[in-house]
């Protein structure tokens, strides 16, 4: 995504800046169709990668809970090991 968003940004500049001598009615409704696509993509990447950033924060939250859970199911057996290992 972040490379989509650099090559949109790119575009964007290279549409506001493109060095035309003559600027005729086609050069310039072309320029602000690029603009306008480029500005688009450029806002909507943004939009996604945060969506997606948040998607994975949600199961980072579920990853972290899970671990503890099994450490401390691994702790638990652990000390019943040693008891049972005291019996022969």
């Amino acid at each position: 995504m972040s490379l989509t968003n650099a090559i949109s940004a790119i575009a964007v500049v290279g549409s506001t800046s493109s060095p035309v001598s003559r600027r005729t009615g086609l050069s310039t409704a072309l320029g602000a169709i690029a603009v306008f696509a480029s500005v688009t993509t450029f806002v909507s990447g943004f939009l996604i990668t945060d969506r997606m950033l948040k998607m994975f924060r949600s199961a980072e939250i579920v990853i972290t809970t899970i671990t503890q859970l099994s450490y401390l199911a691994a702790a638990t057996l652990f000390i019943f090991s040693l008891r049972w290992l005291s019996r022969p």
